[in-house]
Formats: structure tokens, C-alpha cells, sequence
């Protein structure tokens, strides 16, 4: 697989398009600084892999700045080709950054950045990144580690079994552990509710079995009540009677009350009151006997005149006692009759207004039609005609008959023609005028048709309006009476009301005498019947009734409060129902949620154990990765850059290489060190130790070990000036070792140099040794105008006959 072409636009220093081949077992790349060498590769870098590794170390934004100043596309593509196919690689350029990627994939395209280029920034910087590398799986060391051994499954084992060192970290990885804790929580969640739930319930029922203890002893119960009797004994104290008893007290205190009231009314009249009753009771007949001998004939005649004039009217009593309300009807008959007859004139006034307006209306509209007749009806015509004619009058000479008019002496003919079409306007606006006010009489006429035939329409007959004032009069005649006769009909009324009120207290006093005399018969009759003994049996009714009163009053207060505590029990057999419900539920869950959280348990301890297996496996296969890790570091990474390190160095005592503990540990932790060449211990660190050139040596001699210590997936080598601080000795043996690389090991390699020297003793050391073997030179430089230009030379493998002549 080697590496065809590269195409470049408008790249960092490369200001326009230049086109380069790349199909040579050796590329060498030369050019003055700031000339395009590190650009070229680096574009090589991004259509391969669509970023560019040391640029991105430096600036996370260095997609923007990678187009050349001024333009506004740019663009880098490679073509390979495996043999079969050529398949070709590109990255777009724009000032927003990187577009229309098609690149490697990201396996190979890793493998390039980390193993296959070397960009001259990174030279510098390789021993401290592998120095600073921690244990991690995502560190260069580890995925150097990873290329080397093949460790892919005991990585995988590694990073799976990661999260089992923090229960925090299983929690996020894992969504069953996670679903099994919260269920163990929820379930004990669960069963601490459900504990304090039946404590609750405990508490809530010892208080309601201790109240009704207590109550029970109020109605003289004294078994110990619980969970298993409470009913049994709550349904005997209910049995008690109390209530009925409270009942029957109340009811008899009612019928205290009412027969004492009796005895009190009864005790209110005596003799002496009923003697004066009787008294006024005759003085009072004497007189009413007297007024209505009297006056009779004109209370007859005044209630006859009050059914004559209203006759629908019905009173409530007879005429003297509501006298008073048949005033009252009157003068409402009265008022709706007249309100009506003052409505009927009002509309024959009306109609004489309307009647009046009409004819006037009639008169201005004949006004109107007589000044119309007398104005000619084509006046606006004429008077148009007239004006269009003005129009062509010339020197007074008529435009129709040709006539001069200045014979008639009368002025000018245009001012006489003008003076008539003024006066046929007028009366063309006077037509308007007198036109507008006949329609305006008219309408006016057709509104007093329609309103007075409307108001005659709703006018009764005369015959009714005559016998409309004739009850009017009749009436006002019947209210003139009434005022007259008022002091009479209330001297009467007075009368009468006397007599009935002495006849009713006479009759009630009667009444209450029989009243009394059962009362008394009735209050022993009651006192038998509450089984009451009394000390004095002839005491008096009151006392008697008030003595009946306190015991009934008394037995209210204790059957009420015996009543009220059977009430109570019944509100407590509900609370310790509910209580009894409530604690054999919550037992019901508990067992329950008893047997499910020993399930949950068990899913734990399971959980637990696999935790701890994970575990164990875990440090087994740090232990395994760790000890395949020493070895291979210690025998065969270390051996390798060893090697090359000394061939370009071979007078240097001091020797790079990791260092990795012997010791069985779990973590991975190599550092970078340097050994005497003569196999003594270790000394300091390679930046410590070395020279300034067998610094960069040791750097470029590392990326070549671990490039050639992992397999050959892409088989190149892209270096950008490594040869910085190495003197002849160095780059002699560089160029072997290049030489080797080349003819040997199948690599293609790119190399960028910006001396001219070494460009061309490299061109000389690297040429072509077989016939397969090649060599290209690029020369990168600026032409006229900073375009970029590329100078290519191919240098083929060509026989020395001389050399085998002489032979």
C-alpha cells in the first residue's frame, strides 16, 4: 500500500494549488523555511484523517486558521493505491472550518496520527507525553499497549469490571443493580411505614379500649374490655335502656308543663273579676242594642250602595266590620275609572290636533302644486342650451339666425344671453325647492291619516264612555257618604268588639274553673304514674307541680349523661372496628412485604457476590495484563529502541527506556528512565541525562520503536525534519537507518529536511538500490506573485556497467 499523490489549495502556508506525487519507496521533501514543507504533510494528516494531532494540541479552534490568508476555499486530497484499487482521501476547507470529510477509518486514521507521522512539533514533546502517561485505558501508553499485545478482550474485561471498585459507579453502569437496590429500599421503605403504622394503630387502640373501659364503668360494666370481647360487652351496655328512659322524662316533663300551665291560667281569674265582667257586659248590650236601633237603616243602606256601584266586590265580614276595606276598594275602582276616562279624552284632543295639522298640510301642498304650474318644466334645459350657445356668440352677431344685435341698442348680446340663463336657473332651483316641501306636506299628511286612524280605533262607543262617567259619579257619591257616616260605623264597630271580648273572657273564665278542678286530679294522677312520693299530702297544687318538676329535671341529667355515654361506645366500637380493620390489613402487608423483602435479600446477597467475583477477576486480569506488560516492555519494546537509539548514538553511555516495576502490583505505571550502556542501574530521567541532540535522538528513536513494535497496518513513515541538533555522526547513521527501513523492512518513507546539504546527501545515501526501488524529490518554493510551487524529480534505479566491467 503506498501513498500516490497529494493535491493541496490554499493550506496554511501554501498560497494556491500545487500537485505532487507520492508513489516512491523514499519521498524527500525540501524547502527553505516558511516555504510549504511542514504544510504539505500536515495536509497529507488532514484528508487522511480529517484533523491535524500537534495543531489541535495547540488550539481546539485551529480549523479556522488553517485556510490560506485571503482565500476563501481550500482543499488537501491523497490518493494510494493497495495494488487493486486507488481509493482517494480529501477534506474541504472554509473559513468556518472543515467540510465534505471523506477520510480513513478512525482505526487506521489513529493509527497514522499516533504511529505512522512524526510532525516536528511533536518531537519534542513525545518523551514528556509517554512520561506523563497515567494508568488509564484512554492514555497513549495503554492504547500503545493495547496495539502491541492485543489485549482487546482483557481491556474489555478490564473496563467492564471497572465500575464494581464503587458501588456509585455500579449504580450508573448498571440499571439492574440499580433496580434491585431501590426495590430493597422501597420494600424496607415499605416495612418501616408499615411499622410505624401498626404502632400507631397499637397506641390508637389501647386509648380507645381504655375509654371505653371507663365508659363502661358509667354504666356500672366492669369486664375488662379487648380485641377478642369488646363486641360481646359494647352490645350489653348498649342494651340498657337508657335512652328510652331519657325519652319517657322529657315526654312527661312536656305534660308537666302543659298541665301546670293549665292550673296558672285557670288561678289567673276570681270572682270579683267575673262579677265586673258580667257587669260590662250588660252596660255594653244596653248601648250596642241602643246604636244599632238607631243607625241600622243607614249601615243597610251604605252596604247597599257599595254592591250597587261595585258589584264584583266581596268583603271578608259584614259591613260594619270592614267598612274600612270597602273604602278602600272604592277608591281603587274609582281611580282605574278615571285613570281610563282621562286616557279617552286625552285621545280625542289628539285627534282634533291631528286634524288640524292634517288640513294644513293639505293647504301647502295645493300652495305648492299652484307655484309648480306656473314655472315652464324645461327651464333647466333651456337654460343649459342657452349657456353651450354663449359659447360661439361672436362680435353680438346670433349664432342661429345670424342677426347683428347691436341694431337693437340693448348692450352687449353675450351679457343678455347670460342674464337669461341666470334667471331659467333660478327658476330650475326654485322648481327643486318647491318639489322638496310638497313631498315633505305629504308625508305629513300620511302620518295624520295613520295616527288618527290608529287612535280612533281603540276609542269605545259613546254609550260606554256616558256609562263610564255615570259610575264615576256614583262612586264619588258613595265615598261622600261613607266620610260622613265613618264616626257612626266606628262608634258601632267599637260596640260590638266590646261585647264579643266580655263574652269570650266570661266563657273562658267558665272554662278554666272545669279546667282546674281535672288539673287537680290530673297532677296526683301524674305523680302515681312517676311512682313520686310525696312527704305532705296536702300540699298545693304548685308546690306539688314544682316538686314534679325538680325530680323529672333530675332524672333527664342522669339518664342524658347515661344516654350520651351509650352514644360514646358506639363512636368508640367504630374507631376500634376501623382500629381491628386497619391492624389486621397492615399485618396482612406486613407478612407480605416480610416475604418479599427476604426475596429482595437473597437478590442482594447474589448481587454481592458477583460483585465480589467481578472482583477477583478483575485483579486477575490486571494481574495477568500487568506481568504481559512488564515482560513486553522489559524484553521487547525496551530491547528495540535500545537498538536503534545506539545505532544513532553510538557513543552516548547513557540509554533511554522504560522502566516497569517487578513487583506484583495492579496499576501500570512505567517511567522513563536511562540505563549505562555498560548494563549498571538505572540513572535520571532521558530529559536529565541526555544531551540536547540525543535528546531529540531518543524522541525520534521511540516513535520508530513503537512504530515498528506494533503490526504493519499502514507501512509508512512521514517524518518532518527530525535531524534537528544531530551532528554527521547522527545523520550518517540516520540515513542507514532510513536505508534499512526502506530496502528492508517494506516502508515507505517521507521525509521533509529544509538543509540543502542534507537534502542532497540524503538524495544520494536513500537512492535507488534495485530495480523496484525508487526515489522522489519535491522542492517546495514560491514563484513570482507568493504563489507555491512544487519542483518534482524522479530518480530511478539505472545498472553500473562500468563497475561490472571492470569486474
Amino acid at each position: 500500500m503506498l501513498l500516490e499523490s497529494v493535491y493541496v489549495q490554499n493550506f496554511r502556508s501554501i498560497n494556491g494549488a500545487i500537485s505532487a506525487p507520492l508513489n516512491a519507496n523514499v519521498v524527500l521533501v525540501h524547502g527553505e523555511n516558511g516555504a510549504g514543507k511542514t504544510s504539505l504533510l500536515s495536509a497529507i494528516e488532514l484528508a487522511l484523517t480529517g484533523h491535524v494531532q500537534s495543531l489541535h494540541r495547540a488550539d481546539s479552534d485551529y480549523d479556522k486558521q488553517l485556510l490560506f490568508r485571503g482565500a476563501e476555499v481550500g482543499k488537501t486530497a491523497v490518493t494510494i493505491s493497495d495494488g487493486k484499487s486507488s481509493p482517494s482521501y480529501s477534506t474541504r476547507i472554509g473559513e468556518d472550518g472543515f467540510s465534505d470529510l471523506v477520510n480513513m477509518p478512525a482505526d487506521m486514521a489513529a493509527f497514522f496520527s499516533e504511529r505512522a507521522f512524526l510532525p516536528q512539533s511533536l518531537l519534542s514533546q513525545l518523551l514528556q507525553i509517554y512520561q506523563d502517561s497515567s494508568s488509564s485505558m484512554n492514555s497513549p501508553l495503554a492504547s500503545f499497549v493495547g496495539e502491541l499485545l492485543g489485549l482487546d478482550q482483557l481491556d474489555a474485561i478490564e473496563s467492564g469490571l471497572q465500575s464494581l471498585k464503587d458501588v456509585r459507579n455500579l449504580r450508573k453502569r448498571s440499571g439492574v443493580f440499580t433496580e434491585l437496590e431501590e426495590r430493597e429500599a422501597l420494600v424496607k421503605s415499605r416495612d418501616e411505614r408499615d411499622r410505624k403504622l401498626a404502632d400507631s394503630i397499637s397506641s390508637e387502640a389501647d386509648a380507645a379500649l381504655g375509654e371505653l373501659a371507663e365508659r363502661l364503668r358509667a354504666l356500672e360494666i366492669y369486664d375488662v374490655p379487648n380485641f377478642s370481647n369488646y363486641r360481646e360487652i359494647i352490645e350489653r351496655a348498649l342494651s340498657l335502656p337508657h335512652e328510652s328512659n331519657l325519652r319517657e322524662a322529657i315526654g312527661r316533663q312536656r305534660e308537666l308543663s302543659a298541665i301546670v300551665a293549665q292550673i296558672k291560667d285557670s288561678e289567673l281569674y276570681n270572682q270579683e273579676e267575673l262579677e265586673s265582667a258580667l257587669t260590662r257586659l250588660d252596660n255594653v248590650t244596653s248601648e250596642y242594642n241602643q246604636w244599632n236601633s238607631q243607625h241600622r237603616p243607614k249601615i243597610l243602606d251604605l252596604e247597599y250602595s257599595f254592591y250597587e256601584v261595585i258589584s264584583e266586590a266581596s268583603l271578608e265580614a259584614d259591613f260594619l266590620q270592614s267598612w274600612h276595606g270597602a273604602r278602600k276598594i272604592s277608591e281603587a275602582e274609582l281611580q282605574r275609572h278615571s285613570d281610563r276616562l282621562h286616557g279617552i279624552r286625552h285621545d280625542l284632543s289628539e285627534i282634533d290636533k291631528l286634524t288640524q295639522e292634517l288640513k294644513e298640510a293639505q293647504r301647502e301642498v295645493t300652495a305648492a302644486d299652484e307655484k309648480i304650474a306656473s314655472i315652464p318644466d324645461s327651464a333647466g334645459s333651456l337654460a343649459s342650451l342657452l349657456s353651450e350657445i354663449g359659447a360661439f356668440i361672436v362680435e353680438d352677431r346670433c349664432p342661429v339666425c345670424e342677426r347683428n344685435f347691436k341694431e337693437c341698442n340693448e348692450g352687449p348680446l353675450t351679457e343678455k344671453v347670460h342674464g337669461k340663463v341666470k334667471a331659467l336657473s333660478r327658476s330650475a332651483d326654485q322648481l327643486i325647492a318647491l318639489s322638496a316641501e310638497r313631498a315633505k306636506s305629504e308625508r305629513i299628511k300620511a302620518t295624520c291619516f295613520e295616527r288618527i286612524g290608529e287612535l280612533r280605533s281603540r276609542l269605545p262607543e259613546q254609550e260606554e264612555i256616558a256609562s263610564l262617567e255615570v259610575k264615576i259619579e256614583k262612586i264619588n257619591t258613595f265615598l261622600q257618604e261613607l266620610t260622613l257616616s265613618s264616626h257612626v260605623l266606628d262608634e258601632g264597630k267599637e260596640l260590638r268588639d266590646s261585647e264579643l271580648g266580655l263574652r269570650r273572657e266570661i266563657s273562658a273564665y267558665n272554662s278554666m274553673q272545669s279546667v282546674l278542678s281535672a288539673a287537680r286530679e290530673t297532677l296526683s294522677q301524674f305523680a302515681r304514674e312517676i311512682k313520686y312520693q310525696s312527704s305532705d299530702e296536702r300540699v298545693s297544687l304548685g308546690t306539688l307541680g314544682d316538686a314534679l318538676r325538680e325530680e323529672l329535671s333530675k332524672r333527664e341529667r342522669k339518664y342524658r349523661v347515661l344516654t350520651d355515654t351509650q352514644s360514646r361506645v358506639r363512636e368508640i366500637r367504630t374507631v376500634i372496628d376501623r382500629l381491628r380493620e386497619e391492624s389486621d390489613e397492615n399485618q396482612r402487608l406486613r407478612n407480605a412485604n416480610k416475604a418479599e423483602l427476604e426475596v429482595e435479600q437473597l437478590r442482594m446477597q447474589k448481587a454481592a457476590e458477583i460483585r465480589r467475583q467481578g472482583g477477583v477477576l478483575r485483579a486477575s486480569v490486571d494481574e495477568v495484563r500487568s506481568r504481559i506488560i512488564r515482560r513486553e516492555f522489559n524484553e521487547r519494546l525496551n530491547h528495540l529502541w535500545r537498538d536503534l537509539f545506539v545505532r544513532l548514538a553510538p557513543n552516548e553511555p547513557f540509554v533511554p527506556a522504560f522502566s516497569v516495576p517487578t513487583s506484583e502490583t495492579q496499576r501500570l505505571e512505567p517511567k522513563l528512565v536511562t540505563n549505562f550502556r555498560n548494563g549498571d542501574s538505572a540513572g535520571g530521567t532521558p530529559g536529565a541525562m541526555l544531551s540536547a541532540g540525543n535528546l531529540n535522538t531518543a524522541a525520534l528513536t521511540l516513535f520508530l520503536a513503537l512504530h515498528l513494535a506494533v503490526p504493519k497496518n499502514l507501512p509508512w513513515l512521514i517524518l518532518d525534519d527530525p535531524v534537528q541538533s544531530m551532528d554527521d555522526i547522527h545523520i550518517s547513521n540516520f540515513a542507514s537507518l532510513l536505508r534499512t527501513l526502506a530496502k528492508e523492512h517494506g516502508r515507505q518513507i517521507v521525509i521533509a529536511v529544509h538543509d540543502r546539504q542534507l537534502f542532497d546527501y540524503l538524495s544520494l545515501e536513500l537512492s535507488p538500490a534495485y530495480p523496484e526501488d525508487s526515489l522522489l524529490t519535491l522542492e517546495m518554493s514560491r514563484a513570482r506573485g507568493g504563489k507555491s510551487s512544487c519542483n518534482v524529480r524522479r530518480v530511478e534505479y539505472k545498472r553500473d556497467d562500468a563497475i561490472g566491467r571492470v569486474a
